[in-house]
């Protein structure tokens, strides 16, 4: 391994980490987004798949699933999250980054206090926008910061974003990962003796030459020389300042080891345990997505006092039924009854045309016929599409 190979891997991870984002709100899977979460529609558009606001259950599968893949990222690899991909840790990086950028042509002082505070002013007046196409469409969006006055809410969360950023990357900075992300507390639950860290060789301590290289690269301020401490992020900087000062880049003192000491990443019944529940919510998710209706149906009763009595001993009763369209195009339902009840619907129960992704509420009447022995305790109302029943629900009799 070449000196300042692991910093120049990070960098290189980190830009391709940033470009992905970015370009992910533009991807698109068929009709639709790779990834937004569509405040107008109330729905979350993920890989292709609509999941609307009241599907709670896939979204709270998808939210165990993401918990679990981060917990069973923290017992194998440790922080690396932090160190690597954390947008805390890649926007101040790049910020850096671009920051050098700037000041090489100049290469004076006063440029070099300029450089940093005009990153990160560039980077805050970007980011704001691609962060909307996350919630809106980007034509949408690029309409809206030309037109603010007519789109206040976009205009109010661009600047909002725009300001947190900006004191973010220049007051905040690194001391967010030191004093007040709870991710590291929560990687101390979580570590086992298989966990990946950094850490110091101790029967190669004499080689040390005390000089702090790895103490001022590291961003959190963190002396590996002591051992193992919970605001190491395993960014990896120390390997390089170690073995750029004695020259050997195969055998610095520091490297990336697992917690009882032996050399890459080891498996614990907790990696174990943690990948099972991974594979098991994963699978559930897929299952439960694939298998799911296109279509939502759901009916109440409109309170009304007793139902109406007919001269015939007929009875009329008010219902309403909501109905969901998860296809992505405009669909027509309707609403119909076995002819063996006897029951008789009324009102728009035909040709009802519900837009994608929307629902529409119909108010309809069931006339029930008088009594008999042989008439079933509840009806069964279907909902159909093209004369095929996608849905039903039961009407009680009385």
């Amino acid at each position: 391994m070449k000196p300042a190979s692991i910093s120049a891997r990070r960098t290189l991870l980190q830009i391709t980490l940033a470009a992905v984002a970015l370009g992910i709100p533009f991807c698109m899977v068929g009709e639709q987004p790779f990834l937004r979460l569509d405040v107008r529609l109330s729905t979350l558009f993920l890989a292709g798949t609509a999941l609307r606001i009241d599907e709670s259950f896939l979204l709270l599968l998808l939210g165990l699933l993401a918990v679990a893949l981060f917990s069973l990222l923290t017992i194998v690899l440790g922080r690396v999250w932090c160190g690597w991909g954390c947008p805390q840790t890649v926007l101040n990086d790049l910020t850096l980054l671009l920051a050098s950028l700037l000041e090489r042509p100049f290469a004076t002082k006063r440029a070099g206090r300029i450089a940093y505070p005009a990153a990160a002013a560039i980077i805050s007046l970007v980011l704001p926008g691609f962060l909307l196409t996350l919630f809106m469409p980007p034509s949408d969006v690029v309409w809206a910061l030309s037109h603010p006055g007519d789109n206040l809410s976009a205009s109010i969360a661009f600047t909002a974003v725009a300001l947190f950023l900006f004191i973010d990357l220049t007051l905040v900075r690194r001391s967010f990962c030191r004093s007040f992300c709870p991710y590291g507390r929560f990687q101390a639950v979580l570590m086992d003796r298989g966990t990946l860290t950094l850490s110091f060789d101790e029967e190669r301590r004499r080689e040390c030459l005390h000089c702090g290289a790895c103490v001022r690269a590291c961003p959190m301020g963190v002396d590996i020389r002591q051992g193992f401490q919970i605001e190491c992020i395993n960014c990896g900087r120390c390997i390089d300042a170690c073995a750029n000062r004695l020259h050997q880049a195969e055998r610095g003192l520091i490297g990336y080891r697992s917690g009882d000491g032996a050399s890459g990443v080891r498996l614990g019944y907790k990696t174990v345990t943690v990948a099972a529940a991974v594979l098991i919510l994963a699978a559930t998710l897929v299952w439960d997505v694939r298998s799911r209706s296109d279509a939502t149906f759901a009916i109440r009763r409109v309170v009304s006092g007793a139902p109406d009595q007919l001269p015939d001993g007929s009875r009329i009763q008010v219902w309403q039924a909501v109905i969901g369209n998860r296809r992505q195009e405009p669909t027509s339902f309707s609403l119909q009854v076995p002819p063996m009840s006897g029951a008789i619907l009324g009102g728009p129960v035909s040709d009802i045309r519900v837009e994608p992704n929307e629902s529409m509420t119909v108010t309809f009447s069931l006339r029930i016929p008088p009594a008999s022995g042989r008439q079933p305790g509840r009806f069964e109302l279907r909902l159909t599409r093209a004369g095929e029943r996608v849905a039903r629900a039961w009407i009680p009799h009385d």
